[in-house]
């Protein structure tokens, strides 16, 4: 077998090769040596050197950012590695954001942004504010002798994190910063490496990041103007300073809070006294509570949220904004649970608003979208399984005759109704061979009318029975369905919305003279309108922040989640 030279005698007509691979070894290592990375000094000699100086310095500092998952030292990070790769990629690994060591118009416009970022529901520490300004006390404020600013390395990091900040923007912006759920219509995967490429020309060519922001916002109305509303809410925190809310006793609480809304807070001796409740009314009102002078958990909840609590609010209801279809249907019906209250929306216009009863916490309203396709008159309450086992079973082992106390009937597979005193109840734990139904009429949880739409939770929208229930601040107190109290109103728009649409729709007149009978009717929805139950915990109110309560608890865990380091 012939010997491999290089691992043999060395001949001399090989001495020539040998000496050659030396060459180009020490030619590859001093070529490598020149490749800087991030927090090596890299001085030029001159301004126009430093772009050609921190073309390697970025392609390297970038390899092994993607090879370890964007980090490269305790102090440089880079997010969204793959993006920032993929732009810079693009542009032969050029400083995008600073040339030959002065910012360019769009780092200027990108730096204002972030420093400004709380008007949008961000905050600016996400997109390297604190590195970026020391970076820019470093390079922009030297003089031209200063070795700082013919650093190519500064120069390399500080485009690096503008570029990793503007991915970071885009997104926040775009599709929001909460995971996408099942109620979301934007997805973080509708966000290609082209789309950031798209918005960096469009920031490049008009350098307003302001501008540049909006066409990337929500166009819902709801959302502009929460936004608008923040701007009024960061001046008031501003102003009045953030209010932290410590372990304290009730009656310092009280004085804490209702302080910033009535200048006789400090004048209240004991909590029964009757400036306080004088003042605890005023507050009530102005937060839609009933003006009853009580302290109750619902005004200890009011109370117990501080201003920054508030901002996470707001930041996260602008982000749920964000999940929303990017253009709203013409006509739609909007249920926010927190605020208790149902909207018929047309042409961006609100038509009908009325009062709604949600579930209970235990019996949670679920978030969704569907479309309103059924009316029914009169129906039966068909009782779900899941309340049977929770109520009605526990209720039913102490008395056979609670059915019959609640109108309700106990009724077979075969549709035969069963005396529930003939039934050994104590042999079920849970599941009962029967249905509970019952019947239509004015003593029927579900009212006079229903309306129905597909949904795997077995809800709808509907009249009740407790109509008293409607003049109550706290209204989280069904099973789980939407009690309108505005139905009739729902009912005939829906109605008048068909007939224009359809010849085979149901008259308005019939509705009414079905519901003067008390006959019982299923009205099939030819032009069906779309329904969004969502849970936002704010929304704009005459240019401020109207907070609702978190009766589920569900922004308290997303703030946890996505800021609880904030």
């Amino acid at each position: 077998m012939k010997k491999n030279n290089l691992s043999g005698n060395i001949k001399p007509g090989n001495l020539h090769f040998k000496y050659c691979l030396l060459v180009v070894f020490a030619m590859v290592v001093f070529s490598c040596n020149q490749h800087k990375h991030i927090g090596e000094r890299n001085v030029a000699a001159k301004p126009a050197e430093i772009n050609e100086l921190a073309k390697p310095t970025i392609e390297e500092t970038l390899k092994d950012a993607l090879e370890n998952n964007g980090r490269i030292s305790d102090t440089f990070n880079v997010k969204y590695t793959g993006i920032v790769q993929y732009l810079y990629a693009q542009n032969n690994y050029t400083p995008i954001w600073t040339h030959n060591g002065s910012y360019l118009a769009q780092a200027d416009s990108l730096f204002s942004f972030i420093n400004n970022a709380k008007y949008y529901g961000l905050f600016p520490q996400d997109y390297y504010q604190q590195q970026l300004t020391e970076l820019h006390s470093k390079l922009a404020g030297d003089s031209v002798s200063n070795t700082n600013k013919l650093d190519a390395s500064l120069w390399a990091e500080a485009d690096m994190l503008f570029t990793s900040a503007f991915a970071g923007i885009v997104k926040d912006l775009k599709v929001g910063r909460l995971a996408p759920d099942s109620t979301s219509f934007v997805k973080n995967t509708s966000l290609s490496d082209t789309f950031f490429l798209q918005q960096l020309a469009s920031l490049q060519q008009h350098p307003d990041a302001v501008q540049w922001a909006a066409t990337l916002e929500p166009r819902h109305s709801g959302y502009q103007d929460l936004k608008a509303a923040l701007k009024n809410f960061l001046a008031d925190t501003a102003s009045a300073g953030f209010t932290e809310q410590q372990n304290a006793n009730l009656l310092h609480l009280l004085r804490q809070n209702l302080n910033e809304d009535d200048a006789s807070a400090f004048m209240w001796d004991v909590p029964d006294s009757v400036p306080l409740s004088k003042v605890i009314k005023r507050y009530q009102k102005s937060k839609g509570m009933t003006p009853d002078g009580k302290v109750s958990a619902l005004l200890w909840s009011s109370l117990n949220l501080s201003d920054k609590e508030k901002f996470l609010r707001i930041a996260i209801t602008l982000d749920k904004y964000k999940q929303l279809p990017p253009q709203m249907p013409d006509q739609y019906i909007w249920v926010n649970i927190p605020g208790f209250y149902l909207q018929l929306w047309n042409n961006n216009e609100v038509q009908i608003e009325s009062k709604v009863v949600v579930g209970k916490p235990l019996t949670p309203t679920p978030l969704l979208t569907s479309a309103i396709n059924n009316m029914v008159t009169y129906p039966q309450w068909h009782v779900p399984q899941s309340i049977i086992a929770k109520e009605m079973l526990p209720a039913l082992k102490k008395d056979a005759g609670y059915l019959q106390s609640k109108n309700l009937s106990l009724i077979d597979k075969s549709g035969n109704e069963i005396d529930p005193y003939t039934v050994n109840w104590n042999q079920y734990a849970k599941m009962i061979p029967y249905n509970i139904v019952q019947g239509s009429g004015d003593e029927n949880a579900l009212g006079v009318l229903k309306f129905n739409f597909n949904n795997k939770y077995a809800v709808y929208l509907h009249d009740t029975n407790q109509r008293q229930l409607f003049s109550k601040a706290y209204r989280a107190l069904s099973h789980g369905c939407v009690r309108v109290e505005q139905w009739e109103p729902l009912a005939y728009y829906i109605l008048d919305n068909d007939i224009n649409t359809s010849a085979k729709a149901t008259p308005i007149d019939s509705l009414q003279t079905w519901l003067m009978a008390g006959e019982k009717h299923s009205i099939g929805i030819h032009k069906t309108i779309p329904l969004f139950i969502r849970y936002y915990t704010c929304t704009a109110k005459d240019g401020n922040v109207e907070f609702f309560n978190d009766i589920y608890n569900l922004d308290h865990d997303l703030g946890q989640k996505y800021f609880g380091n904030k």
